[in-house]
């Protein structure tokens, strides 16, 4: 089978916490413009629901958690149930802004396994230059970045999130296998991070907050996790 042809089955859990806000739902007009909305399971921002469906006996191809309300945080067994999902061979895409509250928590065996670390909290001050807060792309040539569509870099420009904890740094663990494929800085780093994959592309991290960037930028983003994650999700299952 094709994976043009496998890709008309999937099956694709969302947890889009933004639900509910005034705000454009990126992850859900992503699937919509390639057609998988139909694939999709949406929980919304119902935690619960999100725990019952990755604990059924539901073949999930693909798990996309995009975390950004200030309101609350999640902690524990979601990521548990996500760590479990991965060693069945689903892949993720998991957006969170909060690592610094949670890093030495039960989400560190999660990134432990990809090969990342937190390595400290970003943080806007009231008008400080948005110039400091462009997400650079160092793995232009990484499928996630250029395929279906080429992102060279993410410039601010949403209308949320816009002071306080706008995200974390991440690095790489020694011997990780772990890509970083943005980050704060121009150049290639093994710190700096905003952005992972890991287990050959079955995970990608972000994180950094959606709307606080440029919305055409971050539909096209996302549409390229979406694409990619699958990708791997289907060569997994090729093995």
């Amino acid at each position: 089978m094709t994976f043009d042809d496998w890709l008309k089955d999937v099956n694709i859990l969302v947890h889009e916490d933004m639900w509910g806000s005034n705000e454009q739902l990126v992850v859900s007009s992503a699937l919509e413009s390639l057609d998988l909305d139909g694939n999709t399971t949406h929980v919304r921002n119902t935690i619960g629901d999100l725990l019952s469906y990755m604990e059924s006996d539901t073949t999930w191809d693909l798990i996309i958690l995009a975390l950004e309300s200030r309101s609350f945080t999640y902690s524990g067994e979601i990521f548990d149930a996500l760590n479990d999902q991965l060693e069945r061979g689903s892949s993720v895409v998991l957006e969170i802004w909060y690592l610094d509250q949670i890093a030495s928590g039960r989400i560190r065996p999660l990134m432990q396994n990809c090969g990342i670390a937190f390595q400290q909290n970003w943080i806007r001050q009231e008008n400080e230059d948005w110039n400091r807060f462009v997400v650079y792309i160092w793995e232009p040539d990484a499928p996630v970045l250029s395929d279906p569509n080429v992102v060279t870099f993410l410039g601010p420009g949403g209308t949320i999130w816009q002071t306080g904890d706008v995200g974390d740094l991440i690095r790489l663990t020694p011997n990780s296998n772990a890509r970083l494929l943005a980050g704060l800085v121009p150049n290639q780093s093994d710190n700096l991070g905003l952005m992972a994959e890991c287990f050959d592309g079955r995970m990608i991290w972000q994180t950094f907050s959606t709307h606080n960037y440029r919305q055409s930028q971050t539909l096209t983003l996302w549409q390229n996790y979406v694409i990619n994650s699958l990708k791997a999700r289907y060569d997994y299952l090729q093995e």
